[in-house]
Parts: C-alpha cells; sequence; structure tokens
C-alpha cells in the first residue's frame, strides 16, 4: 500500500509544479515524478510513520520527503549554461540543468536505500 501512497502524492506534486514548466520536453516532469516516487518509497522504510493515516497508510512521511526533493529539484538554476545547437553552430542560453551524474547517484542511492529497507524488513 505504500507503493500506491508513493505514487499519488508523487504525481500530486508533480502535477503541482506542472503549470510553471517552460514549454518543451517534459522529461524533467518526468524525471521529478519518478525521483519523488522513489524518495517517497524509501521513506517508508526508514522513517517512523506520522501523521494520518488513510487506508492503511500514514502519508505523513512520504508528503514531508517528497515536498522536501520537490522543493529543492524545483528551485532554479544559480547559473545559466551556453549550449551550442547541433548543425548551426548557434549558442544557446539554457537555464535548466541537464540530468547529471548527481541525479544518477541520486537515483542509485534511493534505489539502494529501498532494497534495504525491503530486506530488513522482511529478516525481522
Amino acid at each position: 500500500m505504500s507503493i500506491f501512497a508513493a505514487f499519488i502524492l508523487a504525481l500530486l506534486i508533480s502535477l503541482l509544479f506542472a503549470p510553471g514548466y517552460r514549454k518543451g520536453s517534459y522529461a524533467p516532469l518526468f524525471l521529478l515524478f519518478f525521483i519523488l516516487f522513489m524518495a517517497g518509497i524509501a521513506s517508508h522504510y526508514w522513517i517512523m510513520p506520522f501523521g494520518p493515516v488513510w487506508l492503511g497508510v500514514a502519508w505523513g512521511p512520504p508528503g514531508f520527503i517528497m515536498l522536501i526533493f520537490a522543493l529543492l529539484f524545483i528551485a532554479p538554476s544559480p547559473y545559466e549554461r551556453a549550449v551550442l545547437k547541433p548543425g548551426s553552430g548557434a549558442v544557446i542560453h539554457s537555464h535548466s540543468a541537464p540530468v547529471s551524474i548527481f541525479f544518477w547517484i541520486l537515483l542509485v542511492v534511493l534505489m539502494i536505500v529501498i532494497m534495504l529497507g525491503v530486506f530488513i524488513k522482511q529478516a525481522s
């Protein structure tokens, strides 16, 4: 049931930030949803349940963690990147940061945290 809660909250928070998104690819919104979803699942294994319980799920931990992750990811980049447009040689100034090594490290860490939470919970 925690997967259901994580999915619903990640979807709501992602859609909350979607109207402010600039035109272009929706890939960053999907990445935000995926990171929020994984963080929500991990929070169920590692944080003591608090807040309202509805449908047998404490909605406090995933909501709190997802809000923190969303605010960190939605914060604007402090610098402007110059990107070369393929084929034309023109320079395009972009404010959106590409998927970097930090994203992949975060993704791997969240997967490890979820797997450890599942295995530790099953062992006890």
